[in-house]
This record gives C-alpha cells, sequence and structure tokens, in this order.
C-alpha cells in the first residue's frame, strides 16, 4: 500500500493536469451553443427590414467586352424608364414669353392677340407631351412613366418630343399656319 502512495504522490502533478484537462473539456463542451444561429429573421418574397448586408472583401468577376455590352442591351430593354418632370420649366417660358412679346410684335402688323393666344397653346401643347433633354434608345412603343410632383403616370415614349426634332416639327406647323 504504501508502494501505491509513494507512485501517487510522484504523479500527482501529471493526474492534476488531466483533471483540470477533463473539467475544463467538459465546461467548453457544455457552454458552447448546440446549433448556430443567424441573428436575421427573413422570408422569402418580403423586402430585406435590417441594415445592409456587405462582405468584408471585394472580388473581381472577368467579363469580356462582348459580355457587357450584351448584359447593357438587356438592361436597357428590360428597365422601364422614370423620367422627372421640370415643373418650373413652362412656368419660367411663359413669363419670358409674356415681356419679350411686346418687344419683338411692337412694330407688327399682324393680330397680336391671335399670335399670342397661338404661342401660348402651342407651349402648353409641348410641355404637356413632355419635352426630352437628351436622344434615348427606346422603342416608340416602351411604356415609360412621367413623375409629375409626386404623381407618376404611364405614357409611350413615342409621345415624347426631343429636343433635337422640336424646331424642325414646330417649322412645319408654323408654315402650315
Amino acid at each position: 500500500m504504501s508502494d501505491f502512495k509513494n507512485t501517487l504522490y510522484l504523479k500527482q502533478p501529471f493526474i492534476y493536469k488531466i483533471f483540470i484537462f477533463i473539467v475544463a473539456t467538459v465546461l467548453m463542451v457544455y457552454m458552447f451553443p448546440k446549433k448556430g444561429k443567424f441573428k436575421y429573421q427573413f422570408s422569402e418574397g418580403k423586402p430585406w427590414q435590417y441594415e445592409n448586408l456587405y462582405a468584408p472583401f471585394d472580388f473581381g468577376i472577368l467579363k469580356s467586352d462582348e459580355d457587357i455590352q450584351k448584359e447593357k442591351e438587356i438592361l436597357r430593354s428590360n428597365a422601364t424608364p422614370y423620367f422627372d418632370v421640370d415643373i418650373t420649366e413652362p412656368k419660367q417660358v411663359k413669363a419670358r414669353l409674356e415681356e419679350t412679346y411686346a418687344e419683338i410684335f411692337s412694330d407688327s402688323t399682324l393680330n397680336n392677340k391671335e399670335v399670342y393666344n397661338y404661342i401660348s397653346k402651342k407651349l402648353d401643347w409641348i410641355y404637356q407631351k413632355g419635352v426630352l433633354d437628351k436622344s434615348y434608345e427606346y422603342s416608340n412603343d416602351k411604356n415609360v412613366y412621367k413623375k409629375v410632383e409626386n404623381t407618376v403616370k404611364k405614357q409611350r415614349f413615342g409621345d415624347f418630343l426631343e429636343v433635337n426634332t422640336l424646331p424642325k416639327q414646330l417649322k412645319k406647323d408654323i408654315e402650315g399656319k
């Protein structure tokens, strides 16, 4: 028995280390969660309700120029354009018309009231249809949306007037009058 006690005393630091190791392992296994939890709740078909999620790294997607052009064409054909209407522009143009009309037609023999009404109606028609500030590559049958203040109206793209073709249209219309 004294032999056993002597070996036990000699091996006491080793037995103590094994005991601490086993207790620490059991506590760690017990403390760790049993399954992973995702901190966000989401449902398919509903919008994301939390802050944006960004990857902590960037990576590039190598594409050829042809692939990029194809994707741009697909996006252009599938995208529905929205145009914001500047409602202050017609008011400014009408104010300038009133100011400059008397100067331009002061010595004219034409019926001033009739010419002024014609120009005013033409301006109303132009701004009612809508004038595009630049050329776009959409078909005339494509549906677009026109945002006037807080309302959105659906309109065909062909119904808009373009800045570069507007002078020709007006000249032809005035010559007809």
